[in-house]
């Protein structure tokens, strides 16, 4: 699977592929725009993990079907490990290896001169069942609220898709929708005269890669008070 220019990495499943066809595969989680870029603020809160190789990760409550899974990441300078959500177990020939519980993302030391393998276990969320309620800290709040100084025809929009629709999941579906419905995909570099890039892709070019989206997704969504961030990693992928 192509992540970009230098990440590829090909991933082994045990148990029945169709389920996981459309699985999401978390690197990273970002919390911090200051209206050009994002980053993490909640790397004070990691935790270096103890163990030789074999670290137990979290003990997830909640029913669901155990994944097993491998995968091979080709040399890259990433130091992120990309797994299913809920991940329980890790083995990795790999040290330091950092956890941060806030996005259960898991890092360790950049590989760009080995491919780098490991094993994974995941409890992952029956389809039968409804997911548990998360419930977030105050800190939590804060951080996925958190908003830089913007144009105000941000808010307006923001005002303006939510069309006094209730709850969170409607908030989000409805401006997912807007986004697909009135700005187009694109890889190509639009010419940006705006400073700011969030600002001219909303009301200049309206059109632009994934980037794009996700932010005026997620600065949209806080500027109606849901709590919100960016997760940086990949969906799916192709049977080989």
């Amino acid at each position: 699977i192509q992540l970009d220019s230098s990440v590829v990495m090909r991933i082994r499943i045990s148990e029945n592929l169709t389920p996981l066809r459309d699985a999401k595969w978390r690197g990273i989680a970002l919390d911090f725009f200051d209206g050009k870029g994002w980053s993490k603020s909640t790397q004070k809160r990691t935790v270096a993990l103890r163990g030789n190789g074999d670290y137990a990760i979290s003990q997830s409550s909640g029913h669901g079907p155990w994944v097993h899974y491998q995968v091979l990441m080709e040399p890259s300078n990433s130091g992120y490990l990309f797994a299913l959500d809920r991940i329980q177990r890790l083995t990795v020939d790999a040290a330091p290896v950092i956890w941060d519980p806030a996005d259960d993302s898991l890092s360790a030391p950049p590989h760009p001169f080995r491919r780098l393998a490991y094993q994974a276990e995941s409890l992952r969320h029956d389809a039968t069942t409804s997911q548990p309620l998360i419930v977030l800290t105050d800190e939590d709040r804060r951080c996925y609220l958190q908003l830089p100084s913007l144009d105000s025809r941000v808010a307006a929009l923001a005002k303006e898709i939510s069309s006094n629709a209730l709850g969170e999941r409607t908030l989000a579906d409805k401006t997912e929708k807007f986004l697909r419905d009135n700005y187009r995909y694109s890889l190509e570099e639009a010419p940006i005269l705006n400073p700011q890039p969030l600002e001219s892709f909303l009301f200049e070019t309206r059109k632009g890669h994934c980037e794009y989206f996700a932010t005026a997704m997620v600065v949209l969504l806080r500027n109606l008070g849901v709590p919100s961030r960016i997760v940086n990693g990949f969906r799916g992928g192709d049977y080989n």
